[in-house]
């Protein structure tokens, strides 16, 4: 009986033995927080002025007109300027007469750093950077002309001034059918994200990433609806050995935020934040930053392990991420902040190494393995061996007492 439950305990121990030589599969995984802010987009018209008691024909009252541009982007303004005379009724809206001139109120606009076109809209010859005012007024101020008759005595005038704005970008002024161009807007060179780097160094260090916090979005910050960006992120594998890499993604926690705002950084990143990541060409996933999306083998989702492809000993890829949001966002996304984080995982197999030499990398993990192995094996083969000398003790009392 011992040597059977020796044989058998060997045999099993050879089997697995001959399967983790075989078949022993690996998975390191790593996590990258990765933050997409959303910009808060706003300008308004600001004005030094008071409203006199009358206003004489000829006589000039100060008028200041500036915008302000107090989002977190560039922008480029343009104002219209509508004057009107009339009476105001018991709510204070200005009931506009008919047969009144409105050009009676003579306004002299700066054209230094304004331009009026053919639309009749004032356009601010500069880019209105975040923060800040214009660097000159539309106006400073108007005038009541002196060929002003009994007519306009008693009445009331308004000055009406109305504001647009658009993000700052090339063709941005295009949808005021001018080009920068035209308004002698030159538009800077856009500055070069910072490279961002995956690193997978090995089974001990698993990955590592160049920048100080692992953000590997440092293009997808101050996003406006509507708006593109790209991110370029070098993949690579340092190792000695053979490695396919996957990446997913879900959504991070994230503190101080009502239920309504969590509301909204979900739809952020599930529906109205989309990526498209490819490689040299090939497409590895389009769909939500962190929801539903196809890859080239069909759908899928950026919440499951996607294949970045097989990657060799010292090779690398460069991966680039299109962020895309949807114009149909509205006000309530502005200064949201939303966090993903992205798990790079390798998987490999024993064997697939490629140097013909030691790494010297302090990974225990086979030398463990074959450790206990044998350590088992060991123990197996004392116990055979005890059973053995067990049973022959017995035969050879029964052999005596037989005599």
């Amino acid at each position: 009986m011992g040597r059977k439950i020796g044989v058998f305990l060997l045999t099993v121990l050879f089997a697995l033995s001959v399967t983790f030589m075989g078949y022993a599969f690996w998975s390191i995984r790593s996590r990258t927080d990765n933050v997409l802010t959303m910009a808060s987009y706003k300008a308004q018209i600001v004005e030094t002025y008071e409203l006199p008691a009358h206003v004489n024909p000829s006589e000039s009252v100060e008028k200041k007109v500036h915008v302000k541009n107090e989002g977190t982007v560039d922008i480029l303004v343009r104002v219209s300027v509508k004057k009107e005379f009339g009476i105001r009724d018991a709510d204070g809206r200005l009931q506009v007469q008919e047969g009144l001139d409105p050009d009676m109120i003579r306004i002299t606009f700066n054209s230094r750093l304004w331009e009026q076109r053919e639309d009749g809209w004032f356009y601010y010859k500069e880019i209105l950077h975040a923060g800040e005012t214009t660097k000159e007024p539309l106006m400073e101020a108007y005038t009541l002309s002196a060929e002003a008759g009994n007519a306009y005595k008693s009445k009331d005038a308004e000055i009406i001034i109305s504001l647009e704005s658009v993000q700052a970008d090339r063709e941005a002024a295009s949808v005021w059918n001018v080009s920068m161009e035209e308004l002698g807007i030159v538009f800077p060179e856009a500055a070069a994200s910072e490279k961002t780097t995956v690193t997978y160094l090995g089974r001990t260090q698993g990955f590592t990433t160049n920048t100080k916090n692992t953000d590997l979005f440092a293009a997808f910050k101050n996003l406006t609806p509507g708006c593109g960006r790209t991110q370029k992120i070098l993949v690579e594998n340092k190792s000695t050995e053979a490695v396919e890499i996957f990446l997913r993604a879900e959504q991070s926690g994230q503190e101080k935020m009502s239920a309504e705002q969590a509301l909204l950084v979900r739809r952020l990143l599930t529906e109205y934040a989309q990526v498209e990541i490819t490689e040299n060409g090939r497409l590895l996933y389009q769909g939500a930053v962190c929801g539903a999306g196809t890859t080239g083998q069909g759908s899928t989702s950026m919440q499951q392990d996607i294949s970045l492809g097989k990657f060799a000993a010292g090779h690398g890829r460069t991966l680039i991420v299109n962020l895309h949001l949807s114009p149909e966002m509205d006000n309530r996304f502005q200064k949201l902040t939303g966090k993903v984080t992205w798990i790079f995982s390798a998987l490999g197999e024993d064997g697939t190494v490629t140097e013909m030499k030691v790494p010297v990398t302090g990974d225990g993990t086979r030398i463990m393995m074959w450790a206990a192995l044998f350590a088992a094996s060991g123990l197996a083969a004392a116990i055979a061996v005890w059973a053995e000398q067990r049973d022959r003790r017995k035969e050879y009392e029964n052999f005596k007492n037989d005599d």
